[in-house]
């Protein structure tokens, strides 16, 4: 396996790394994973090629030979710590990071994602397992995805994290950020090979980092210093501007603050970042006005999104915050919307994007109420697409990217089956497929199964987002907007 760990080792001394002078050190390093009969047996299963197949490979044929066992999260974590060896401590990465950035920080966050994808932190291969694909809808085009990226635990592995189950709160999160260089254990996975970087938003010390599945180019997490719960205030506002300031060729955003609309992770403030141009941001308006020379227009989107455009940076989060306060105290009892009863139920999910020196802040407009007749919310997916998405409608999706479960994958191959036996069994998607049937025919879906399916997904992903949005229609959208007193208001 040496001649592996030699391309690997290239491949660092390319990205500036490793030096050749390091090489017999990375050899003796290996060797703490490697048992030393195989790490100079010529290995003639695999050639040059990159170093996520290669340490993949490795980990693959360590645990066939018996060295590790053969679980996905002992293969995880000797390929974390083993890649780690190839990387620079954190202070260097970030020197690093902060020098490429003099010269432009596209070059910055260019070399630091190359770093992330050679060590494997990244997890290139199995997010190219994603099945992506988009779809038309009356609100333009929508993307869809797929998510087969992250592994699942076969029983053994999940009873095994059962067991061995600890009171440790060390790190307190997976995104905390005590995992830098964390070992990880059954429980928590390994992020030895781990690195992030330090910055300054809105006069605090908040932390940058790759996401290991990511959903869309260079996918980016933004993280507080502390571990805090998520909150969506003017501060916010000021923290995403100030991001977007010093990383203009990146939107970032953040998941609202409460349950049902929020993300799968509310006990730690965070935000999402990335060099990609989601749906809502191609949404055409349907009202527009100025006010204090702040463009706010109003979306012809699923959920109730107002964009908010200007040059003046602090004008726009003065009105962004206007719209935020307004929202978190309107009631509107007849169609259902109430900010709050024993606690709050309107937030907002805001984003923002910087472009020829013009903020932006969309603030897609959010309620979390529910009632003994839709105990998952009044502004969540209907029961009847529960079979498709139960999960929470969060940032990524409420800006047109739906991310699916995996179970969809082997859902599709029995569907395809049955147009070809006959024979479906029982099926969550029973009433779905005999829709399709009536609108294509039993002959088309047969010759066209993965267009039908495709298709279809998109339309209940068009069917969830307009449940989740809380104005069902202009007029009431309107309504609300033109309740807020947005100052000096120009047209």
């Amino acid at each position: 396996m040496k001649a592996l760990i030699n391309f690997i080792f290239d491949d660092a001394m390319n990205l500036g790394l490793v030096e050749e002078r390091d090489r017999t050190y990375i050899h003796n390093q290996m060797m703490a994973y490697i048992p030393e009969h195989m790490f100079f047996h010529e290995d003639a299963g695999m050639g040059k090629t990159d170093s996520n197949t290669l340490i993949e490979y490795i980990t693959e044929r360590l645990a066939e030979s018996g060295v590790i066992e053969d679980k996905v999260y002992t293969r995880d974590l000797v390929a974390s710590n083993m890649m780690n060896v190839f990387l620079p401590k954190p202070s260097d990465i970030e020197a690093r990071f902060y020098g490429h950035r003099v010269s432009g920080i596209h070059q910055a966050t260019d070399d630091f994602y190359d770093i992330a994808v050679f060590s494997n932190y990244i997890q290139k291969n199995r997010i190219s397992q994603n099945i992506s694909f988009s779809s038309e809808s009356k609100y333009g085009e929508l993307e869809l995805t797929i998510n087969l990226s992250k592994p699942e635990k076969s029983t053994e592995e999940i009873e095994a994290a059962q067991s061995a189950a600890t009171d440790s709160d060390y790190p307190q999160c997976l995104l905390c950020r005590e995992n830098e260089g964390y070992i990880g254990h059954i429980n928590h996975p390994p992020r030895a090979n781990h690195r992030i970087i330090r910055l300054e938003l809105g006069g605090g010390e908040w932390y940058f980092q790759f996401s290991p599945y990511s959903y869309y180019s260079e996918h980016s997490i933004v993280l507080s210093k502390d571990h805090i719960p998520m909150q969506i205030s003017a501060q916010t506002f000021r923290n995403l501007t100030d991001f977007v300031d010093q990383f203009p060729h990146y939107f970032i955003g953040s998941n609202a603050d409460l349950p049902i609309v929020g993300g799968s992770m509310l006990s730690h403030e965070h935000y999402q970042a990335g060099r990609h141009v989601f749906p809502v941001e191609k949404a055409a308006a349907f009202h527009e006005t100025v006010a204090s020379d702040v463009k706010l227009e109003l979306l012809k989107w699923p959920l109730s999104t107002i964009k908010v455009s200007g040059a003046d940076r602090e004008s726009v989060i003065r009105q962004s915050t206007v719209i935020m306060d307004a929202w978190n105290r309107y009631d509107a009892p007849g169609i259902d919307i109430l900010s709050r009863t024993e606690a709050q139920h309107s937030t907002i999910t805001p984003i923002a994007r910087k472009t020829e020196g013009e903020y932006t802040l969309y603030m897609i407009l959010r309620n979390n109420r529910t009632t003994d007749a839709r105990p998952h919310g009044l502004f969540h997916v209907d029961p009847e697409d529960f079979h498709v998405k139960k999960e929470n409608i969060g940032l990524i999706e409420a800006m047109g990217l739906a991310v699916l479960p995996a179970r969809l994958k082997q859902d599709a191959e029995k569907l395809q089956e049955f147009f070809t036996t006959g024979e479906l069994g029982e099926s969550t998607h029973a009433e779905w497929i005999e829709s399709w049937r009536s609108k294509y025919g039993d002959d088309h879906i047969k010759t066209h199964f993965e267009a039908v399916f495709h298709k279809e997904l998109g339309i209940k992903f068009e069917r969830i987002l307009e449940a989740c949005g809380v104005f069902k229609n202009e007029k009431d959208f309107l309504k609300f907007f033109e309740s807020i007193d947005h100052g000096e208001e120009t047209s």
